[in-house]
């Protein structure tokens, strides 16, 4: 028998509820997590879409809470651990991939980092939580510049798009006039010029700008 209704406890769709002896957590569409006493009302709602390594469109779809920590569990695969004494510095311990394949890798020419790309259609940079969902279709192949300053992104959209690795993944602009997808690019010695193969087997130049 239903005995009670909480109206407007999220607001995105609830998709997790786990229940503790003090109490009740609840994770949502909406990127956040609320904490309900056993009387379900509500201690505190933690924003994930706020916090330092947060991002827009970020959804909870799991949830556990353990004493003084809370585990989050995203629909893009990253685990959160939160702090109930700390809640504005959650933690991430897992990233990865939302789904299908991993299609394009490049290593850091300077440093023991590395950046992926795949079927879910975002960039990420695992050695920190960066999240980048600018193309419509697949990524196939990534390259960064020589000196690690660039990242370069070849995708099924036909274009590479240019990131400011210095700038946080900053986009920087497009190289389009590919007839079909992006199979495989690189770089120039000088740092001047992209190089591409496509899926009509095109190669085609372009110059970077200064």
């Amino acid at each position: 028998t239903l005995q009670s209704v909480i109206k407007g406890a999220h607001q995105g769709s609830i998709y997790s509820i786990h229940s503790t002896a003090d109490g009740f957590a609840t994770a949502s569409k909406d990127g956040s997590v609320g904490l309900w006493d056993p009387l379900f009302e509500l201690i505190t709602r933690l924003y994930l879409t706020k916090a330092p390594p947060g991002y827009k469109g970020l959804c909870v779809r799991s949830v556990c809470w353990g004493g003084e920590k809370i585990l989050a569990g995203t629909k893009d695969s990253e685990v959160f651990e939160i702090g109930v004494q700390n809640r504005e510095k959650p933690i991430v311990l897992v990233q990865g991939h939302a789904e299908g394949e991993l299609w394009a890798l490049a290593v850091h020419p300077k440093k023991a980092v590395f950046a992926t790309g795949s079927d879910d259609k975002t960039i990420r940079d695992l050695s920190e939580v960066v999240h980048i969902k600018n193309c419509k279709e697949v990524l196939h192949e990534m390259k960064y510049f020589p000196d690690g300053n660039y990242l370069a992104v070849g995708s099924n959209d036909n274009f590479v798009d240019i990131y400011s690795v210095s700038q946080g993944y900053k986009y920087l602009g497009r190289c389009s006039g590919s007839s079909s997808f992006i199979t495989h690019l690189d770089w120039s010695a000088d740092s001047t010029h992209i190089q591409t193969n496509s899926g009509a087997s095109e190669r085609l130049y372009y110059q970077v700008p200064e």
